[in-house]
């Protein structure tokens, strides 16, 4: 999701090499949307990837805007995310930024609001998040701040 959307930008910049790639990763991400709306990182694999999802939901949703079917299929996936974990995982800002950018992408301001709270919340009560190890605090605070409301 991440490549495709510099694919898009850079398509929406004039640079039509990017156009190609764009459709062709946009087939491939819409080929690995199940049924139920959940994308995992390999198709085979039964695991579910609540951030791979969300990604993929405003992937589809916004680099897939000039593409039939697309964004009535991110629509589709970001239905499939909660805004609330089913279980108390822990922080993880990657996870809620993307699910964050994937609601409001679909008009879900509700569901975003949710998410962005907990992450305020996480953030507030000094929360390790469990990328934390590899990014740093500047990792977690700039996510969170990424998403602060507008």
């Amino acid at each position: 999701s991440w490549q495709l959307r510099a694919l898009a930008s850079a398509s929406e910049h004039g640079f039509a090499e990017a156009d190609v790639p764009l459709r062709k990763g946009l087939r491939w991400l819409r080929a690995s949307a199940r049924d139920d709306g959940s994308i995992a990182y390999h198709r085979g694999s039964a695991a579910r990837s609540e951030g791979l999802t969300a990604l993929a939901a405003y992937t589809l949703i916004t680099a897939g805007k000039e593409y039939p079917g697309l964004p009535a299929l991110g629509q589709h996936v970001a239905g499939s995310l909660r805004a609330e974990p089913a279980a108390p995982a822990g922080a993880d800002c990657y996870r809620d930024y993307s699910k964050v950018l994937a609601f409001e992408s679909a008009g879900a301001q509700p569901q975003a609001d949710a998410v962005r709270g907990q992450m305020l919340k996480r953030r507030q009560a000094g929360s390790q998040d469990q990328w934390e190890k590899v990014g740093g605090q500047l990792y977690t605070s700039a996510l969170t701040a990424l998403v602060a409301k507008r």
